[in-house]
């Protein structure tokens, strides 16, 4: 008799986590994720192979009101020397990150393994949205959505991250500089207006 066994293929987990905001001295805010792909730990007595990987990022349409300064921004944080196919994204069509990255069977005997990559992108908040939405109800600032794939063939996993940036409103206070005790000014008087802002 012949005996046959069949095992589900070991795939990579796929973890997003939006950081924290920054502002950048042009007015703009910089959103940016953190991507990690870690490989199972292989099975004991099985032989190690290598497992390799691609990554799709999948962002979001931003809000009304909000706009990408620039492109969206890919860069390899751990191991620093990661590569990256397409290490921009104008916003439009297919973002293919990395199309052939691997986890060695040499890293993967060591143990797990992970792959650390960083998304990033400056956001310009033009005016504010006329239905702002946070990324949790009851929040507050503007969610910036952002959605990463891991493929390895026909088998899929993905995860999703909600960055978030701010609509500062501004108002203008308008106060006339007069001489202590002075409340009023008559036609021919010279005085300063303070804005404040």
């Amino acid at each position: 008799s012949t005996a046959f066994d069949c095992a589900e293929p070991q795939l990579p987990t796929i973890e997003k986590s939006a950081q924290a905001t920054t502002d950048n001295p042009d007015g703009s805010q910089r959103v940016s994720y953190l991507v990690t792909a870690e490989a199972p730990a292989p099975v004991e007595g099985d032989p190690v192979s290598n497992l390799g990987y691609s990554l799709t990022e999948q962002p979001d349409a931003l809000p009304s009101g909000t706009v990408l300064v620039g492109d969206w921004h890919a860069v390899a944080v751990a191991p620093s020397d990661l590569a990256i196919d397409e290490p921009t994204w104008g916003g439009t069509g297919e973002w293919n990150v990395v199309s052939g990255a691997q986890f060695t069977a040499e890293e993967r005997g060591e143990g797990v393994v992970t792959h650390t990559y960083r998304i990033w992108a400056d956001i310009d908040v033009a005016e504010r949205p006329s239905e702002p939405a946070p990324c949790e109800e009851g929040g507050t600032g503007i969610a910036i959505w952002n959605e990463v794939q891991l493929s390895i063939g026909e088998n899929t996993t993905s995860g999703r991250a909600c960055g978030s940036v701010d609509w500062d409103e501004v108002t203008i206070e308008k106060t006339a500089q007069l001489p202590s005790e002075q409340v009023s000014v008559e036609p021919g008087d010279t005085f300063d207006y303070v804005l404040t802002v």
